[in-house]
């Protein structure tokens, strides 16, 4: 009888025979689903986990000054939004289990340039904008990444991890490009006309993946009538109720939360924190960029790992090192910054890469998407309360510096965390 990693015996329901018949290389699964792949980069850095965070990062201060509103009641509408698409995680990874991926990530995409459209009338009533978070939140939900990590792990088996973390390469583009581009657009005609820009950008953007995801059968089918051979089963693996009863789950969970609340808050304040500290807005940007480039190198990287060393303690080496470079700036002030958006690129995306490529690892495809769906869940609202805690500290003390210091210790707790975990079960790994 084989065990699950809790020592659990797996149910008969979990299907433990793989159907797989003709295993493809990597390099034969890139070549066979490098559209749905390409999409994924694309939709993410166009899509709600990258584009609403980086554009309050670089309108924060602009919209404290023209409506009046301090940083944590402007940060609290990031909270807002992350919150939102929380709530509905679990909900869009029961349809992830079973809607085509395409017709999600496109009505998400033109839900969230809707979206960004009417934030561009935002008055000085906090209310109003408050409201239009959580319309943000709902109407752009499915572009999140719950439906393209079921797809790209779906696809993907043999370079899953490295094609779960080039599709993280997204974030990046977004944590790089935005800052240097859009703050000084916004200084020259205003953070309104920042959000039009934004709008039009993330439209154009769903009509380029619509046409890639058109091109992949596993994007264009129901999960449950995906058949090729050389993609992973849908059938094979727990149920949530069967994860939910396991350790492994819930440490996971623990670990993301932990993870997303140290984390996020530092990708959008580092901006404010580097002018508060006296650097410029262009050398600033130029600084917050370097956190897209992390993303962009480090996210691959570490999808590649995965995919020859244990997942787990890789991690837990990741985040050590990021770590590091948290308490180096917290130590020596903003002449150390470009270390802090090297913790950023090492450990951002971790709510794509890490969480797709361990639900799979530890829980199979079966309800893949309501597992993934729950640690999402728990994953933004750690990302959300990250972001009011650092404007809060900051608002309270007049420093940013208590809240390094939380972000260190909280990197070091989720690496023992993953530590603790065991091996993947032989079943369906």
């Amino acid at each position: 009888m084989n065990l699950a990693p809790d020592s659990q015996a797996i149910p008969e329901s979990a299907h433990s025979v793989d159907t797989r018949e003709r295993p493809l290389s990597g390099l034969q699964e890139l070549r066979r689903h490098w559209p749905l792949l390409l999409a994924t980069v694309l939709g993410i850095s166009v899509g709600i986990a990258a584009i609403p965070g980086n554009a309050l990062s670089v309108f924060l201060r602009a919209m404290q000054h023209d409506l009046g509103w301090s940083r944590a009641q402007i940060s609290l509408g990031g909270t807002i939004v992350l919150l939102v698409v929380a709530g509905v995680s679990p909900l869009l990874g029961w349809v992830a289990d079973r809607v085509r991926t395409i017709w999600i990530t496109g009505a998400g995409l033109v839900g969230l340039s809707v979206a960004l459209l009417l934030f561009s009338r935002l008055n000085a009533n906090v209310g109003v904008y408050y409201a239009g978070c959580v319309l943000l939140g709902i109407a752009g939900a499915g572009s999140a990444t719950v439906p393209y990590a079921r797809a790209v792990s779906t696809a993907f088996v043999r370079i899953r991890g490295f094609a779960l973390g080039l599709s993280t390469v997204g974030t990046g583009v977004a944590a790089f490009v935005l800052p240097e581009v859009l703050a000084p657009y916004a200084a020259r005609v205003g953070w309104r006309a920042g959000f039009v820009a934004l709008g039009i950008a993330v439209a154009i953007g769903m009509l380029i993946v619509a046409a890639l995801l058109s091109r992949s059968p596993v994007a264009t089918r129901p999960p449950g009538a995906v058949r090729l051979p050389e993609v992973a089963d849908s059938r094979v693996g727990s149920t949530l109720r069967e994860a939910l009863r396991g350790r492994t789950f819930w440490t996971l969970a623990a670990c993301f939360f932990l993870l997303l609340f140290a984390m996020a808050g530092l990708q959008l304040h580092l901006l404010s924190y580097l002018q508060d500290s006296g650097v410029g807005l262009a050398s600033a940007a130029k600084i917050a960029s370097l956190a897209g480039v992390g993303v962009i190198i480090f996210r691959p990287l570490g999808g590649w790992l995965f995919d020859r060393f244990y997942a787990p303690r890789t991690a837990s080496v990741i985040l050590v090192v990021a770590t590091a470079c948290v308490l180096a700036v917290a130590v020596f002030g903003a002449s150390a910054a470009p270390l802090a958006a090297l913790a950023i690129g090492l450990a951002t995306g971790a709510e794509f890469d890490l969480i797709g490529y361990l639900a799979a690892r530890y829980f199979g495809q079966r309800s893949y998407g309501r597992i993934y769906g729950l640690f999402y869940l728990l994953a933004t609202v750690g990302a959300a309360l990250s972001g009011v805690f650092y404007g809060a500290v900051q608002d309270g003390s007049g420093s940013y510096l208590p809240a390094l210091f939380t972000t260190a210790g909280l990197l070091m707790v989720s690496a023992v965390l993953l530590l603790t975990l065991r091996r993947y079960p032989t079943t369906w790994s």
